[in-house]
């Protein structure tokens, strides 16, 4: 790393170049080979919501089966999850996973008080991926969780510091990761919220790289994405 990246960034861990491509180029990939599937056809080309549990599934198992390689890749390095900046003890790491689900609960039972509404200003896209069922909203939160903690220990954590290990410049690394960001929200994200994703992405960078930690960047994204049950009709 240069004098730079080592002020910015006091973690980073060298990997063989396959490994980081099998995160950063491989797994995005297979996002985008899952929006031609039968359940994400149906979401949001028929429009079809009972495709809603298939389609979140899929999504959950590439997140974990994503963090479950990177896990594997850097302990196979000799190191732990702490040199990609997942530095909290279990305990910690329990109390928070206690925490969203106590918001989470919070927020499904506050949104299922209230009466319904399908006047929402979100494109219809977007709609129909919403929760609507008392169970759908349970299951949201976790999806939520899920992607609070796999993309941040993926895009941020492991490819900002597998980049830089490898000599990376930092601009060109949170270029790098972002875009990969916006290709796992699929063909539609990358279509027409390609921007939006993408500075969702630099920011979420630039959070990791100022706290030098994940976690204010998994809480960040977890609960900004929970509060999207609020919106859901």
């Amino acid at each position: 790393m240069t004098p730079v990246q080592e002020h910015v960034l006091k973690f980073a861990i060298a990997l063989p170049w396959w490994q980081v491509a099998i995160i950063l180029v491989g797994f995005p990939a297979l996002y985008l080979c899952n929006y031609f599937t039968p359940w994400t056809k149906g979401l949001f080309k028929e429009r079809n919501h009972s495709y809603f549990f298939p389609f979140s599934c899929s999504l959950a198992f590439l997140h974990w089966a994503s963090v479950g390689l990177v896990v594997l890749f850097v302990t196979q390095a000799g190191g732990q999850l702490s040199d990609i900046g997942l530095n909290m003890s279990s305990s910690r790491f329990a109390m928070m996973l206690g925490t969203f689900a106590l918001i989470g609960t919070v927020l499904v039972l506050w949104r299922q008080s209230a009466p319904g509404n399908r006047k929402s200003r979100l494109p219809e896209i977007m709609l129909v991926m919403l929760p609507v069922t008392f169970g759908e909203r349970v299951f949201f939160v976790f999806m939520c969780v899920t992607a609070g903690i796999c993309e941040e220990v993926v895009y941020r954590g492991f490819g900002i510091c597998a980049l830089c290990g490898n000599g990376v410049p930092m601009w060109l690394t949170v270029i790098l990761v972002s875009i990969a960001f916006v290709m796992i929200h699929g063909l539609w994200s990358v279509r027409w919220l390609f921007l939006p994703y993408f500075i969702w992405g630099v920011l979420y960078s630039g959070l990791f790289l100022w706290a030098q930690s994940l976690t204010p960047g998994i809480w960040l994204h977890t609960l900004w994405d929970m509060v999207i049950v609020l919106g859901s009709y």
